[in-house]
């Protein structure tokens, strides 16, 4: 399935609807904005979480419930972007929604029923003095602005650097 270069806007139900999905479709080049839910994937509910479909660069705005609807299905977002719904940007039924380097509204998200939305980015760190001399060994802590709890802690290479790692933005579970 491919869909493509199309402008989708102000649809009472889904802007992109798939149903019973067993492959990932093409979804590129389209405008999806203003719909009830932006795009709405449901699995065939056989074997719902075997296969994680991976979207890259999708653009869905202002919808008027949910952006992205996903039942019974696995999905991977990366470099997407799914902004402005008065519902949730994201939901979840029976599923799971991991996003990478994705804009979404912060903690924007419906889980229902057995669901998991996670929000990660890809961070690295580089500890340097003033004077801009690299810090080696330097103990980092990441930790909760709202309530301090430490989310992870790491150490710096020789050269004060930290290398790729993914770090959850937000998370939401049932």
């Amino acid at each position: 399935l491919e869909v493509g270069n199309n402008t989708v806007t102000g649809n009472g139900l889904a802007g992109i609807r798939v149903n019973a999905m067993k492959n990932l479709p093409t979804i590129d080049g389209n405008v999806i904005d203003g719909n009830r839910w932006g795009i709405y994937l449901t699995g065939d509910k056989l074997a719902p979480l075997t296969t994680t479909y991976t979207f890259v660069g999708l653009a869905v705005t202002g919808s008027t419930q949910e952006g992205l609807y996903a039942e019974d299905l696995t999905l991977q977002l990366r470099g997407c972007k799914v902004v402005g719904s008065a519902g949730a940007d994201l939901a979840v039924r029976r599923g799971r929604i991991d996003c990478y380097s994705t804009t979404v509204g912060y903690l924007s998200g419906n889980v229902y029923e057995s669901g998991h939305l996670h929000v990660w980015w890809r961070v690295d760190i580089d500890v340097r003095w003033q004077s801009g001399v690299p810090v080696p060994s330097a103990r980092v802590l990441m930790a909760s602005h709202a309530n301090n709890e430490t989310y992870r802690e790491l150490e710096t290479d020789a050269s004060g650097h930290i290398s790729y790692f993914n770090a959850e933005e937000w998370s939401k579970v049932d």
